[in-house]
């Protein structure tokens, strides 16, 4: 039996949407914060009358900020800026991106003199009051916030709101694909953290050759486990590859061609996916496709969105296959008219900084981004991004049906749900290479399945 075909591509009118089409770096990132504003504003503002139209009818909306003084309940919109004594330095990423050995990453920004303030091109006002510290906010996200002016001259806060879910195309019925099975579930393979190199985790290789079997169909599945045929799509989240520090004396044009310092690794990791979408040691017709994104870990940009892996250069011998794709970091990817949105993890593992211990799950972090509708609220403060200037690529003009993140500690899903009809499946992705495991979802019912190839 041959494996099904689902049509699958980058949504056409999103296919450029983390596209950098020409690079520079003279504009400051201060427009990207004002950008966000202006795209997110009106709908925010729809959300707080809304919300407070009802309980608070005698808030008053005020569209600057700094108007915000006098008596009464007022509401207005801004950018969330949040003052950490642990927040990194801009010059740490610059420094990264260069080879020079940059401070090691804090395990979180948070502390207990965090300043809280809200912008918009009025000015700046200091939030305060207890509702601050039960909501989940981050620097960059976009709030409504509803309170009065307190004898400090700061903004008492006593209600939040945030813009909510974006709208959301139709989520198509599904159709029968050639080569499918009655009774065969067809599913979409999420996985993460493959990591091919000279730095790879003991059981790795191991892994990953189970891994490569069960996706070709080349071994005997065990009772409960879903029949790897139906597999569509198998989608690798990041860290495909573990780039090792240059040696002495090495430039940043020869870090261009990772192949001159760790060839082999590079290598196998070509085979490896070449292997995959060729159908193993089976038929062409066990071949499953494969889009690869990077991750903090790949060779390439480390700066939000990262670029999509050059396939021709690293990848020639599973590039000659019209089933491999490399993509962006975030990506969209449309199968058979489900549209799926993704991260490598940073946006999340960013986001989880802000906060104590246990506050916030990785999956919590993934709803409240589709509510702040925006992947990345973080970028460019604490962040690694572009310097965009007139278009925000990470605010969310639609819902996704599906929504995963990569090198999650742990696997986890949910769905999210608005009173507009909205649902959207959420994904935390495991580190294959630490745990064994890959994600199947079912594209017909959005349930998900764990598959544990460490036993």
């Amino acid at each position: 039996m041959r494996r099904p075909i689902v049509r699958s591509d980058e949504p056409e009118d999103l296919r450029d949407a983390f596209q950098i089409k020409k690079r520079g770096y003279t504009q400051q990132f201060a427009h990207l914060y004002f950008v966000r504003l202006t795209l997110l504003k009106k709908d925010t503002v729809r959300a707080a009358k809304a919300k407070w139209a009802e309980d608070r009818p005698d808030a008053i909306y005020t569209n600057k900020l700094l108007d915000m003084s006098g008596a009464g309940l007022r509401y207005g919109v801004g950018i969330v800026y949040i003052e950490m004594e642990d927040k990194p330095n801009i010059i740490d990423d610059i420094t990264r991106e260069n080879w020079v050995e940059a401070p090691p990453p804090k395990d979180k920004y948070c502390c207990g003199t965090n300043i809280i303030s809200l912008e918009d091109e009025s000015g700046r006002i200091n939030l305060v009051g207890d509702i601050l510290n039960r909501v989940c906010i981050v620097t960059g996200a976009i709030i409504a916030v509803l309170g009065k002016e307190s004898d400090s001259g700061d903004f008492e806060v006593v209600d939040v709101c945030f813009p909510g879910m974006a709208p959301q195309i139709e989520r198509p019925l599904a159709a029968p694909t050639p080569g499918h099975s009655a009774g065969l579930a067809r599913y979409v393979a999420f996985v993460s953290g493959l990591m091919f190199g000279s730095s790879m985790p003991e059981a790795q290789p191991e892994l990953t050759r189970k891994l490569a079997d069960y996706l070709t169909a080349s071994a005997k599945v065990d009772p409960g486990v879903p029949d790897p045929r139906g597999i569509v799509k198998l989608v690798v989240a990041g860290n495909s590859y573990i780039e090792s520090p240059p040696p002495a004396g090495y430039t940043n044009d020869q870090r261009l061609n990772p192949r001159d310092t760790e060839q082999n690794d590079m290598v196998t990791l070509d085979h490896y996916f070449g292997h995959l979408v060729g159908g193993g040691d089976r038929s062409d017709a066990f071949g499953v496709p494969v889009d690869v994104m990077p991750g903090p870990l790949d060779p390439t940009l480390h700066s939000m969105p990262q670029p999509p892996l050059m396939k021709g250069i690293l990848f020639p011998s599973a590039a000659r296959s019209d089933r491999f794709r490399t993509l962006s970091n975030p990506a969209w990817i449309d199968v058979g008219g489900l549209r799926m949105l993704g991260t490598s993890g940073q946006p999340v593992k960013d986001i989880s900084k802000y906060f104590e211990d246990g506050k916030l799950s990785e999956l919590d972090i993934l709803r409240h981004t589709l509510y702040w509708r925006h992947i990345a609220p973080t970028a460019p403060d604490t962040l690694g991004s572009y310097p965009f200037i007139d278009y925000d690529p990470f605010v969310l003009s639609q819902s996704p049906h599906v929504y995963f993140a990569g090198n999650q500690t742990k696997f986890d899903t949910a769905t999210v749900k608005d009173n507009g009809g909205v649902v959207t499946r959420i994904i935390c992705v495991p580190k294959f290479a630490e745990t064994g495991e890959l994600v199947l979802m079912d594209i017909n019912t959005l349930e998900c399945v764990l598959v544990n190839l460490r036993t």
